[in-house]
């Protein structure tokens, strides 16, 4: 009985399609009454999201590249929550070490508009200078909305043959730092560990 249940579809159970046809027609409502462009901004990444939908039971992340750390990554973050980061964005990946797990670790990342300098990133964000591959645009990156993701929102590049764009150390550290002042600097045993790497390394060089 259990393993006929759980093949069932929602379809197939009154209760649970009565309340899907009522929370479709809210979100009608909602929608109609959203200004043009939002929208459009919400049409765009609902239709994303079904696609998701429908390729993620089949999705086997061996058959995407293998993302690295540091590579520059094009994402639809979807449609969010108040300040959360949304829509389509560039990002860098953090974390690319395992090509068989199907999520990645990212930093969104920004640009400034026209006439805007390094003066004008906030105290949060990292500035990045240009990415010559993508545009002329200064950049900057966003630790504060440090997200992980599904592979299957990553626009491009997706396969091992796609051009991979990567930020230089120096970049990454930056954005280490100002992720470890974010949260880990008050950390107790992160400064215990600090201290005993440093000692460990000054006996070394004795």
């Amino acid at each position: 009985m259990g393993e006929d249940r759980d093949n069932k579809k929602v379809r197939d159970i009154p209760d649970l399609m009565s309340e899907a046809n009522k929370l479709t027609n809210d979100l009608k409502t909602v929608i109609a009454d959203m200004e043009e462009k939002r929208g459009r901004v919400f049409l765009k990444c609902l239709k994303d999201q079904i696609r998701y939908l429908d390729w993620e039971e089949g999705f086997n992340p061996k058959k995407r590249k293998n993302f690295e750390r540091k590579e520059v990554v094009h994402v639809q973050f979807g449609f969010n929550t108040g300040s959360e980061h949304g829509g389509p964005h560039w990002a860098v990946i953090l974390d690319g070490e395992k090509w068989s797990c199907p999520t990645v670790t990212v930093v969104p990342l920004g640009s400034l508009e026209e006439g805007e300098t390094q003066e004008h990133v906030h105290k949060d964000d990292v500035f990045i200078g240009t990415i010559p591959s993508i545009n002329e645009k200064l950049v900057y990156a966003i630790p504060n909305q440090i997200r992980t993701i599904s592979k299957l929102r990553i626009i491009r590049p997706r396969h091992k043959n796609d051009e991979s764009i990567k930020l230089s150390n120096q970049q990454m550290d930056e954005i280490d730092k100002k992720l470890f002042q974010m949260f880990f600097s008050k950390s107790k045993v992160i400064h215990e560990l600090v201290a005993n790497l440093s000692e460990a390394a000054t006996a070394r060089e004795k």
